[in-house]
């Protein structure tokens, strides 16, 4: 029965894996580890050599006390023995038994000393590799642009962040330990070879066939590793969609399901990694079961037919027997990085995606800092579609918000308000047209400067879980206290935040979830303000508030009218009133334009019929 494990239960799940070669990424992640860390790991691999150095010197240094003994027997002066004497004369030493027992203990703890170096190093290495992996990967997304990470699933990164690099991690560090430990095999075979050149390659030629056999077990446990990475990503998927939809389960009384399908998520996993297991203990199992047998037939034929003196047999079957558990660690490392390949190659796949959209912008020669408007900021037969193939969503749109003033963007939903809001706030690029900011179009140094000088408040208000102050500051700019509290009078929060315990520094939980919806959209508002913008855009931001601290918004905006640069993009009509042009969106025309009173007077304008019909006039 053990000689079917892993293999007839996993042959139909091969047939879905991603065809892929292990080779190619091993050799990826050689350079990628080497690039990293290209001065530090060659210094690595010098203190495995050493240490294999000094246990195979301890190892030879017993020699003449085995003389001593009388165990080297007739055949003692051989060329080994001999070296090894010449050795202690040109120390100038007496191979006595209290010589030679200091000497050994010295190699030996000075071997124990670069190990623990080796140890730390490879720890240091790994975490550091780790870091670089993470920085490169979230550089990557900060740098993309809006289109292309729109689209990408937030899970997915965050399970490449964390769960997949510190897999990588550990495999890089596996990477040295192989070839370190690949070198000390070579040491090792090499001593073995001036004893006996016979058997070791009988040795070696023995323990390539058992790698061989071992072989397709291997091949079955890389492509489980990767059908394992696409299970982690559905697990990290279904929690993090799970724990935003909570509310909405719970209300639904759907946990039952949440939780059924959690389950079969983590089952899956808990089975590849069974799987997994299985197949590398039976290959292990293997190969430790074929190493036995060649020993005991090298034991046979070293004392049957081979002319050894009794300390180089000694020596070699010392060598052998440290040699073989060696070879079996070589093969347990590279199963560990083969484990850690589809870990390496979706990190390496999105760190190339994020990179290859990444915006274009350039190093800024202008100041850094706010923009003053001096000019209208101007739409100028803007065109914007999300695909080649799709259709336009923003067509041929014209207009211009003159500074100091309130403009109001309304349209049914799907009208292309939120694109459009986009376009202006510099995150999307107009196809067609341009956007132009003090008569300069808005791209490249110019961009750069504009998001230093406008604030965005969405219809879904994000807060950190921090403290008000830590929220209110996050821009990064030095706010002082009696800034904040002026922005959140501007924002009708004063109060609400006044009369809380701990004031500016309460904690508002996750997305601000210890406060109601009003709340945390008043303070995103005020954090907006206490930025200072100028050009501030409301996309739906009164959307939640009640009629009592919508206007009390909307007073302190109008304490701000002449200062401020405002576009509002609002349902609620009654938001919009007061502003001093309204701009209509059709299926992605501006149809319309003018002050309320132009736009309703007119029975015949379609925003007067959209207004009739919603009850909002």
């Amino acid at each position: 029965m053990i000689g079917t494990i892993g293999m007839a239960e996993t042959d139909a799940e091969l047939t879905q894996v991603e065809v892929f070669r292990p080779g190619q990424l091993i050799l990826r992640l050689i350079r990628s580890f080497f690039g990293f860390a290209s001065h530090r790991v060659p210094i690595l691999i010098l203190l495995f050599v050493v240490t294999a150095l000094l246990e195979g010197t301890g190892i030879l240094i017993l020699l003449p006390m085995l003389h001593l003994l009388g165990i080297a027997g007739q055949n003692g002066d051989s060329k080994i023995s001999r070296a090894v004497t010449e050795g202690f004369a040109l120390l100038h030493l007496q191979p006595r038994l209290g010589t030679v027992l200091m000497l050994f203990a010295g190699v030996m703890i000075g071997q124990i000393i670069l190990r623990q170096i080796l140890e730390s190093g490879n720890l240091r290495v790994e975490n550091g590799y780790i870091v670089f992996l993470r920085e490169r990967l979230y550089g990557a997304v900060l740098r993309s642009n809006w289109l292309f990470f729109s689209r990408q699933r937030g899970a997915a990164v965050t399970q490449a962040l964390t769960d997949e690099i510190q897999r990588i991690g550990v495999g890089a560090q596996q990477l040295t330990v192989l070839m370190g430990s690949g070198l000390v095999v070579m040491i090792q075979i090499a001593i073995t070879f001036a004893l006996s050149p016979k058997l070791t390659a009988i040795a070696l030629g023995a323990g390539g066939l058992l790698l061989l056999v071992i072989r397709p077990l291997t091949r079955k446990s890389h492509a489980l590793g990767f059908a394992a990475q696409g299970k982690r990503g559905e697990m990290q998927s279904a929690i993090s969609e799970h724990l935003q939809s909570l509310k909405l389960a719970r209300s639904h009384g759907r946990e039952e399901s949440h939780f059924l399908h959690f389950k079969g998520v983590i089952e899956a996993i808990s089975e590849q990694s069974v799987k997994i297991g299985r197949i590398f203990g039976f290959s292990r199992a293997v190969y430790e079961a074929g190493a036995v047998l060649c020993l005991c037939f090298f034991l046979f034929a070293s004392i049957s037919y081979s002319h050894l003196s009794t300390a180089e047999l000694l020596l070699f079957l010392f060598i052998f027997t440290r040699l073989l558990p060696r070879i079996s660690n070589l093969q347990s490392s590279y199963h560990r990085i083969s484990q850690m390949l589809p870990s390496f190659a979706n990190v390496e796949s999105l760190t190339a995606e994020f990179a290859g959209a990444e915006e274009p912008l350039i190093k800024s020669s202008l100041p850094v800092g706010r923009l003053e408007l001096r000019e209208p900021i101007q739409v100028d037969r803007v065109s914007f579609q999300y695909s080649n193939e799709g259709q336009k969503v923003i067509r041929e749109v014209s207009f211009e918000i003159r500074p100091g003033k309130t403009v109001a963007l309304c349209g049914p939903s799907g009208s292309g308000k939120s694109t459009l809001a986009d376009l202006l706030l510099g995150l999307l690029t107009p196809g067609e047209g341009l956007v132009k900011v003090n008569g300069q179009s808005l791209k490249g140094e110019r961009l750069q400067q504009w998001r230093q000088s406008v604030a965005y408040v969405s219809q879904d208000p994000f807060l950190f879980h921090d403290t008000i102050r830590a929220n209110l500051s996050w821009s990064g700019d030095a706010v002082t206290e009696e800034q904040m509290w002026e922005a959140l009078r501007n924002s009708a929060a004063f109060e609400m935040v006044n009369a809380l315990p701990s004031g500016l520094d309460t904690i508002v939980g996750e997305r601000g979830i210890r406060l109601s919806g009003g709340e945390r959209q008043r303070l995103t508002l005020a954090r907006a303000l206490v930025r200072k913008p100028t050009f501030l855009l409301l996309d739906e931001a009164t959307s939640s508030l009640d009629i009592e601290n919508e206007k009390l918004i909307q007073s302190a905006l109008q304490k701000l009218h002449g200062s401020l640069t405002v576009l509002i993009i609002a349902h609620r009509l009654s938001t919009v009133r007061d502003a001093d042009t309204i701009l209509v969106l059709k299926s992605g025309e501006m149809v319309e334009q003018g002050t309320w009173a132009e736009l309703t007077q007119n029975q015949s304008t379609y925003f007067s019929k959209w207004a009739a019909a919603t009850e909002l006039t």
